[in-house]
């Protein structure tokens, strides 16, 4: 069975100077990132906001793996805290709840 979800997340990043970007790329681990960034590693300094799921970022969506489970019958558990980067989610609702 198949089952789809889309989670969209927008970064904005600050403006940097060739500098920041030699800097960057010296000090960070990049080779093996998607786009050769990560904000969990040294990224979000590059970041001026982001709209959306961090974790869609980091590249796990929690609330969209829940509802997407939910689709095809496999119902989690919810959780009795919110990671704090969930805390700000428009969907952290979901996560909260025993249903979706």
């Amino acid at each position: 069975m198949l089952c789809g979800e889309i989670c969209t997340s927008v970064l904005v990043f600050k403006p940097f100077s060739e500098e920041d970007l030699r800097g960057y790329l010296t000090g960070a681990r990049w080779e093996d990132k998607a786009g050769a960034f990560a904000i969990q590693e040294g990224g979000l300094r590059l970041i001026s906001h982001y709209e959306g799921c961090y974790y869609n970022i980091v590249g796990f969506p929690l609330c969209t793996l829940r509802r997407a489970l939910a689709r095809i019958g496999f119902l989690l558990p919810s959780l009795q805290t919110l990671p704090e980067e969930c805390a700000r989610c428009e969907n952290k609702a979901e996560l909260l709840r025993e249903e979706i």
